[in-house]
């Protein structure tokens, strides 16, 4: 889905699950890369400009900005305390 359609089903989400940000996405390739399709790039939160939003990549661990329109996949993630 684009970029906005994903920051908008996270936020009809009552359970606090949100798109994470570029940090957060580069957290989960370090320690969850095996959980996330590696063939496609998946949104964060963090744009890049007016028009464009950062993705990573769960392959090689790449990020790329992209403009919101372009399809990527989606995770939502939940923060909790340790």
């Amino acid at each position: 889905m684009d970029w906005n359609d994903a920051m908008r089903m996270a936020e009809q989400r009552t359970d606090g699950a949100r798109l994470p940000t570029r940090n957060e996405s580069a957290l989960l390739y370090a320690h969850l890369r095996e959980s996330f399709d590696r063939s496609s790039w998946h949104w964060t939160s963090t744009r890049a400009s007016g028009g464009a939003a950062w993705n990573q990549g769960f392959d090689d661990g790449y990020q790329d900005s992209d403009d919101l329109s372009f399809e990527a996949r989606v995770r939502l993630v939940r923060r909790f305390a340790l």
